[in-house]
């Protein structure tokens, strides 16, 4: 009877921790896995009020930041898997996924504040991350079941849960918000557009820019940044570019500098830097990895690490069966090429030459193969990669208009790019850049900017933002960023 009773006790502990948390041990600071809640089964499901606010640097001596604090004390926030909002701020379709981890060493790492600040005494928490189309909405830290802490803006909003369910009228003034008739399950078009896209620019000497268009209402403001690449990051903004010296090239990727150092002549930081040979060209840049290209090899470098030099691996990128995705299709372009040259190619392949290019508005994985001669005009050959991008290379990579279309109207596209909120797309030729708005989310309509290209010059990067995070670049853009564009010119 009374291992019976251990026995019970046993499952029901078990069944109350998975209700919670639904997860397991896996490392000294992730104590349990990455698992998105099914169904209903969401840790943070209900209304809860806004109850507090800490600000957590040196904000509160900024005019008007406290009273903007100030505006969020009383107000609901409201998640299930239909809407996810916190006050105004909200996303439609949210996921969720859940780890429990050890309070002070996230805090601490994550925030640079002690768990102290935010009066949590507990050793363990939940982080409840909510994304949408691949972009973080926002970042929960659950304490308890009725208790959580959300980071906005230089302070945290303290959250506590007054239902399991979710207010209706809330939830149909949320979705209202973002365009989406409650009843009918039809988008609206919201009536406060806002999108901004960082595009990094290549130049035909492998020289870098950085491109930001913001959208507000279909109407287009753009600056430049005339020195190296702007990425948008988890932890802000950094900068990506090289440095050339007399027989070689370090590229490099560091946190943004210090605004007023910003114009000071380039210390270059030996931390973060991989030296190649003078002709090596940066092909794409993600949130978190970069390609390269040198010595007629291509690589895939994390952001993070580039000291290491070494490429990932396609098995660390793609989950399963990398290795026959790669030799199926080089098999695939073998067998496509006359008997001739595909004899003098080596049909060797290899994981860790690999890259991203555009093609027909989109992103494409592939590798390379080397002619066994190479004392010919031709060194090698590329081949396409029969994979979808994954989302760890690049999050945002959707057109809704087809490229037949797009090509049928505007032969002269070389690429093409669409907004997360479907509002606009920018056309590029090989002489400008060309900011269209687009009317039902499929139909191009007026155009807003044209922006010239120097000769040569290609796009390797195009970061998106929308709503309030399109604001927050805006607003870091206009301190940090040169030039604006002005009666047709920077």
């Amino acid at each position: 009877m009374a291992k019976k009773i251990r026995v019970l006790l046993t499952i029901l502990l078990l069944i109350s921790a998975s209700l919670f948390s639904g997860c397991s041990s896996v490392n000294f600071s992730i104590e349990d896995t990455i698992k998105p809640p099914e169904g209903k089964n969401i840790a943070v499901k209900g209304t809860w009020k806004i109850q507090n606010y800490i600000l957590t640097d040196n904000s509160a001596l900024i005019p008007g930041k406290q009273e903007k604090y100030e505006q969020f004390i009383g107000k609901e926030a409201v998640f299930d898997n239909e809407v996810s909002a916190i006050y105004k701020d909200v996303c439609i379709n949210p996921q969720y996924k859940s780890i429990r981890t050890s309070a002070g060493t996230f805090i601490q790492n994550k925030y640079r504040i002690s768990e102290d600040v935010l009066g949590i005494t507990t050793e363990n928490v939940n982080i409840v991350t909510i994304t949408t189309d691949n972009q973080l909405f926002h970042e929960l830290i659950v304490t308890d079941a009725n208790t959580a802490y959300v980071y906005m803006e230089g302070g945290f909003l303290a959250l506590k849960r007054i239902s399991v369910d979710i207010d209706e009228k809330i939830r149909a003034e949320s979705l209202g918000s973002v365009g989406l008739d409650i009843d009918s399950g039809d988008y609206k078009e919201d009536p406060l557009l806002r999108s901004g896209v960082l595009l990094g620019i290549r130049s035909a000497d492998n020289n870098y820019r950085t491109l930001w268009l913001y959208f507000k209402n279909r109407e287009a403001k753009a600056k430049l940044y005339t020195s190296q690449l702007v990425v948008p990051r988890a932890k802000g903004f950094w900068e990506i570019g090289s440095i050339a010296t007399d027989n070689s090239v370090n590229i490099y990727a560091e946190p943004f500098a210090e605004l007023s150092k910003k114009h000071q002549p380039k210390i270059m930081s030996k931390i973060n830097t991989i030296n190649k040979k003078p002709d090596s060209k940066i092909l794409f840049v993600g949130n978190d990895y970069i390609g390269i290209e040198s010595d007629m090899r291509l690589g895939v470098l994390p952001i993070d690490n580039l000291a290491t030099k070494k490429p990932v691996l396609l098995s660390d990128i793609i989950e399963g069966g990398s290795a026959n995705t790669l030799k199926q299709s080089a098999e695939v372009f073998i067998s496509s090429l006359d008997s001739i040259r595909a004899n003098k190619l080596n049909h060797q392949t290899e994981e860790d030459n690999f890259t991203l290019q555009r093609r027909n508005g989109h992103w494409i994985m592939k590798s390379r193969l080397y002619y066994k001669d190479t004392a010919g005009d031709r060194k090698f050959e590329d081949f396409d990669l029969k994979q979808m991008v994954p989302s760890k290379l690049i999050h945002y990579d959707e057109m809704n208009i087809p490229w037949n279309e797009i090509k049928s109207r505007s032969p002269w596209t070389r690429d093409a790019y669409m907004s997360p909120n479907k509002d606009i797309v920018i056309l590029a030729s090989e002489d400008n850049i060309i900011v269209y708005t687009v009317q039902n989310k499929n139909t191009i309509s007026k155009q807003l900017l044209k922006i010239p290209l120097i000769k040569g010059e290609s796009i390797i990067m195009t970061e998106w933002a929308t709503g309030k995070y399109a604001d927050m670049w805006g607003e870091f853009a206009d301190t940090a960023f040169d030039n604006s564009y002005d009666n047709g010119e920077f």
